[in-house]
């Protein structure tokens, strides 16, 4: 800042501005290294993207390869650990879970690999269904399996759940076509 003084002719001088209005930030937009999981870009607010195809689609994918994946080690570990470790008949309990785990993770990455074009809402919510339905029925047998508690209302939640995700699947295919 320029003071006034014997150098400075005070023509020259400009006063300090006070600015009292909110300051600005400007956002740069930063190259992408690598891969990303989130396909949008950074600026847009998260819920915008959340309910697209692509960002969803993706998700589907991974997710049902990580059930495929903890689903291969339940069933390593049904096979393997001893009769102690389970209930009553817990074995072949947790044994169908991990079959409907498997097979509902590779139906996840099925509908994430083809849903090419936007999907509509009966698609995003039964896909979203699945994949929580899953989860749900799942946990609650492998509960019973390894414990033997049957108090829990997790499974059959789960079940009903994964039941009207695919029914909203076949209404969602059928009004697209």
């Amino acid at each position: 800042m320029l003071m006034p003084g014997p150098l400075m002719p005070k023509s020259v001088y400009s006063a300090p501005k006070t600015h009292h209005a909110p300051l600005r930030c400007e956002y740069q937009k930063q190259e992408r290294i690598g891969p990303t999981l989130f396909p949008f870009e950074a600026e847009t607010p998260i819920h915008q993207n959340m309910l697209t195809g692509p960002f969803l689609t993706r998700l589907w994918r991974i997710c049902g390869a990580l059930l495929v994946a903890t689903g291969t080690i339940m069933g390593a570990l049904t096979a393997h650990l001893p009769d102690a470790h389970f209930a009553e008949g817990g074995r072949a309990i947790a044994r169908s879970a991990m079959e409907m785990q498997m097979w509902q993770g590779l139906a996840l990455v099925a509908l994430g690999l083809g849903l090419t074009q936007r999907p509509n809402r009966l698609l995003l919510c039964g896909g979203c269904g699945v994949l929580l339905g899953t989860l749900l029925f799942c946990a609650g047998v492998y509960d019973t399996a390894f414990t033997g508690h049957h108090g829990s209302h997790i499974a059959p939640s789960g079940g009903s759940l994964l039941i009207a995700s695919w029914l909203a699947l076949a209404i969602g295919w059928m009004r697209r076509a």
